[in-house]
């Protein structure tokens, strides 16, 4: 029993033995072998993927050489197509502005639609007859105006010339009765008182009035007594008003 005891633990230290000597061999060598077995294909992947290009490059480049103006002549349009796209955005410039705002901005009207152009058009041919309609009033206005003047000045004149006439006769009419009232005063008082009698009772007062005191007085005595009465209250009348009318003819006067 004791001797299975002690085989069965030579063979389990020998198994740990063995064990421990593996894994040791494996950390350091059989394992980082692998690994870069395992990592050199890769890595000749790689480094054969890098260098197709340049073989390819190289292979173009030498099929090309007998090609190299064609070649040069397709390479101008795709370096001149980035220059050409700019244009696009332009146009998207110009959609994304209404019409409106860019007349706004360069300071143009926009331009009309065919709706709106009969109704301005019938605006304006409205504005034009209301203009002529104001044009034709003021020439009335301005004529009736030349008239008024001319009226105003035709009464002046007129006023003017009535009145030089009304001076001229109230001027004759005076000096007639002056006239008279002299040759009156030449007369004797009976011969006079006769005469008067005859006339009106204005143009008698008148005659009268224009007469010195001393011979109106005799040729009233000579008259009779309704006659003398009469003309003598006229001649007080007379002489009422032309004191009153000399008054304010002096009060008028500075």
């Amino acid at each position: 029993m004791k001797s299975r005891i002690a085989l069965y633990a030579g063979y389990f230290v020998a198994m740990l033995l063995l064990a421990s000597y593996l894994t040791g061999v494996l950390q350091q060598g059989i394992l980082p072998r692998f690994g870069r077995q395992a990592a050199a294909p890769q890595q000749d992947e790689q480094s054969a993927i890098s260098d197709q290009p340049s073989t390819v490059q190289e292979s173009d480049q030498a099929h090309d050489t007998g090609s190299a103006p064609k070649d040069q002549a397709s390479l101008q349009p795709r370096e001149e197509t980035p220059s050409a796209q700019p244009a696009p955005q332009k146009s998207d410039a110009s959609a994304s502005h209404p019409p409106q705002q860019t007349a706004a901005a360069t300071g143009t009207p926009p331009p009309l639609s065919n709706e709106q152009r009969p109704v301005i058009s019938d605006q304006e041919k409205a504005l034009a007859e209301k203009r002529a309609e104001l044009l034709r009033l003021e020439e009335q206005i301005r004529k009736r105006k030349e008239e008024n003047q001319i009226e105003e000045k035709w009464l002046a004149e007129l006023k003017a010339t009535g009145a030089k006439l009304t001076k001229e006769r109230d001027a004759r009419r005076e000096a007639g009765v002056k006239r008279l009232a002299t040759l009156y005063e030449g007369m004797e008082p009976e011969a006079a008182a006769s005469i008067l009698s005859k006339l009106k009772r204005e143009m008698a007062t008148e005659v009268l009035a224009a007469m010195k005191d001393r011979q109106a007085s005799k040729v009233l005595a000579a008259m009779t007594g309704q006659k003398a009465k009469e003309l003598s209250e006229r001649l007080e009348d007379a002489g009422a008003g032309r004191t009153i009318s000399q008054g304010k003819a002096g009060e008028a006067t500075p």
